[in-house]
């Protein structure tokens, strides 16, 4: 906080403590900053240092707007994921979390050490990042509250997950397509289908999940992805074979008589008023588990790997990456650079590299052998004969003078 005379002979006044809404403004003389600074500071009393406690905020976070305009699987995942962090932090008010940090990375460390209860298996990374986003939008919440200055949490480091470089083989592929054929079974069939319009479509598994019937255009073949991960919709377009496993599944649902716009559907524990099944969108996670169980996929197989590949795959068929971006919903080009990785292996993209390899290589004996004859003195049709026979690898015909030298 302070007055500051400007060279122009007027005054600025500053305010920039916490507790205070930041202020910055010129004035004619030196007493109008002055009064304006106090008469801010008297109006504007500064909260509490500390904020209110995390219990707290999470409450008034948790039915305000903020929250409340949310979608229903972000509003679901952060009730969840906020229960441990509650159960850690809650006596802790805001501005001592901000103060003390090492009480967040003290509850990261206790938590990377957690067994968890459903699989038996520590916590992974991905699970205390989705914890310590809870937190995130709840600090958010305050800071826009002026409840506390700063989001904090943007400077604390999360757990990494290890880089997945998998690709899906096309023994693996041929199993999930053979998987896809009713005779192996409903579920699995189900399951197959899933997968394999994953592989055509290259869509997050979250979004294929939540297809609804009317965004499938089977006339003029699109298909559009509502709500997805960015926060936007994408449109994008389906192929015949995209098509026939759509309709293969829409008469499935059909057959068993779900009442759902879902097109692929997971019944829920809750039933309607007349007693009929909900339905929630598709459980892509026990699909997976339930191929593998039945040894059409490797165990550790994650469904995010089939995204992976057919990114890989269009990099590899020489997709320009704006246009590859639109069709895999990613932000930026450079969103989409960890699928790039693998091309050195690829067979046909190891040629293409080799190929340009060659060429510079080619291009750098002709300068050096171009700089060696210039340095013998060679003329400049010398030269140009040079450049001829290296560029055409042509060999030089026996018995006549093939490159002549100055004196």
């Amino acid at each position: 906080m302070g007055v500051i005379k400007l060279p122009n002979g007027r005054y600025r006044a500053q305010l920039r403590r916490r507790g205070y809404p930041r202020f910055d403004k010129v004035f004619d003389s030196e007493q109008a900053a002055q009064e304006a600074l106090a008469q801010l500071t008297d109006t504007q009393p500064a909260p509490s240092a500390s904020g209110i406690p995390l219990a707290e905020a999470w409450a008034r976070y948790s039915v305000s707007n903020d929250f409340e305009t949310k979608s229903e699987n972000t509003r679901t995942s952060e009730i969840t994921k906020i229960k441990p962090v509650l159960k850690e932090l809650a006596h802790h008010d805001l501005g001592t979390l901000e103060a003390r940090p090492d009480l967040i990375y003290d509850y990261i460390d206790k938590r990377s050490r957690a067994i968890s209860a459903k699989t038996g298996r520590k916590l992974s990374p991905a699970t205390i990042r989705l914890e310590l986003a809870a937190l995130s939008s709840v600090v958010a919440w305050a800071k826009k509250r002026r409840i506390i200055q700063d989001n904090f949490m943007q400077r604390i480091e999360r757990p990494q997950t290890p880089k997945r470089k998998r690709r899906v083989t096309t023994v693996e592929q041929g199993k999930i397509d053979y998987a896809s054929h009713e005779f192996n079974g409903e579920s699995i069939a189900q399951a197959g289908r899933f997968l394999k319009c994953m592989r055509l479509l290259g869509c997050r598994p979250g979004e294929l999940s939540r297809l609804r019937l009317k965004d499938i255009d089977h006339k003029k073949g699109f298909i559009s992805f509502r709500d997805t991960k960015n926060g936007t919709d994408r449109t994008v377009p389906a192929t015949p074979k995209v098509l026939s496993s759509l309709s293969t599944q829409l008469d499935y649902i059909r057959r068993k008589g779900y009442e759902t716009d879902l097109l692929f559907p997971s019944a829920s524990r809750k039933k309607n008023p007349d007693g009929k099944p909900t339905f929630k969108p598709f459980n892509f996670s026990g699909a997976v588990r339930l191929l593998v169980e039945a040894g059409v996929l490797p165990k550790g197989f994650h469904a995010h790997a089939i995204r992976r590949e057919f990114i890989s795959r269009m990099i590899e068929d020489g997709m320009e990456l704006s246009t590859l971006m639109k069709l895999t919903g990613h932000k930026s080009t450079q969103a989409l650079d960890i699928y790039n990785e693998a091309l050195a292996v690829h067979p046909t993209i190891a040629e293409r590299m080799r190929e340009h390899l060659e060429k510079i290589e080619h291009e750098n004996t002709l300068d050096f052998l171009e700089n060696k004859f210039k340095e013998l003195g060679a003329t400049e049709e010398t030269l140009k004969r040079l450049r001829r026979d290296i560029r055409k690898e042509e060999e030089p015909v026996l018995g006549r003078p093939i490159y002549s030298f100055g004196d």
